[in-house]
């Protein structure tokens, strides 16, 4: 069964999503191929910054709970690396997808649009205005449309449940309640990690700024200013490429296989760190006896 740290509110956490998104090159023929979508939108580069939501995430714990967080940190970065790995889940993505590689050329050209608007947009960051026009309302909601086509705002909403996963086993170190884990075999300890993560991704009331929801709500905001920045063609031409069934198909499967991804690692990470927290946590619950003795 849960304890009681798994159901306490995050709800001053936000997921650690990239202050820009970078598309970079890919081409797609008159058949769309899954290769487009992974590469167009750089799913390998998001998939490989989940790791980096422990910063962010130990961060704000240390901010909000007044704890030090160094002795934490070196158990739980391992597990999270491990678990994590860079290009392990990208890997997984292109051994079930099986992409073909794309060969056309104006969305070879479109991208590199992208890329390098979206390298302007991170620039201009602390920037005080822009001589661009604001689009109109109508345009902002087309291109909202687009982008909510598009496969990152999902797999935003997937890695914040990775952020929440992370901060719960933060919570797990500092928990006031430590017997109740250091007591768990391994086979409880697996259970009470997979029903915290299911917990996490069921969750529809408000998780802050680790909330799916607001995940997606933002990397749509991001994607919608970079398209802004492009010519009416070049949206024509992507709004064609991902409203093709073909497209659609690929987005589902891959955002399919990326949420399977997600929830096993998540776990997995989950559990090996309250194995490991488990002497940490048997030495707290101990010193705590200890102190309540008259």
């Amino acid at each position: 069964m849960l304890v009681s740290f798994m159901s306490r509110a995050w709800s001053r956490f936000i997921p650690a999503l990239s202050t820009s998104v970078l598309l970079v090159a890919c081409s797609a023929s008159a058949q769309a191929h899954s290769g487009c979508v992974l590469e167009v939108e750089n799913v390998k580069r998001f998939a490989n910054s989940i790791p980096s939501l422990l910063d962010f995430a130990e961060k704000r714990f240390s901010e909000e709970k007044g704890e030090d967080v160094s002795s934490v940190d070196g158990l739980l970065r391992p597990i999270v690396t491990k678990s994590f790995e860079e290009n392990s889940i990208f890997a997984k993505l292109e051994a079930e997808l099986k992409p073909a590689s794309c060969d056309d050329a104006e969305l070879v050209a479109i991208a590199k649009r992208i890329a390098d608007a979206n390298d302007q947009l991170a620039g201009a960051s602390n920037a005080t205005g822009s001589s661009q026009a604001a689009p109109s309302q109508e345009k902002i909601q087309k291109l909202e449309a687009l982008a909510n086509t598009m496969v990152l705002p999902a797999l935003a909403a997937e890695n914040s449940v990775a952020g929440a996963a992370i901060n719960t086993a933060l919570q797990a170190y500092f928990t006031e309640k430590p017997e109740a884990l250091a007591k768990q075999s391994a086979s409880e300890t697996q259970k009470t990690a997979e029903e915290a993560v299911a917990n996490l991704r069921s969750h529809t009331g408000n998780l802050g700024p680790f909330d799916p929801q607001v995940a997606k709500g933002n990397l749509t905001a991001q994607l919608t200013s970079i398209l802004s920045t492009l010519p009416e063609s070049d949206i024509t031409r992507l709004s064609e490429f991902y409203s093709s069934a073909e497209t659609k198909a690929d987005r589902e499967k891959l955002i399919e296989i990326y949420g399977q991804e997600i929830d096993q690692r998540s776990s997995t990470m989950l559990s090996e760190s309250i194995e490991a927290f488990k002497p940490h946590l048997a030495s707290k619950h101990s010193a705590s006896n200890t102190s309540a003795s008259p």
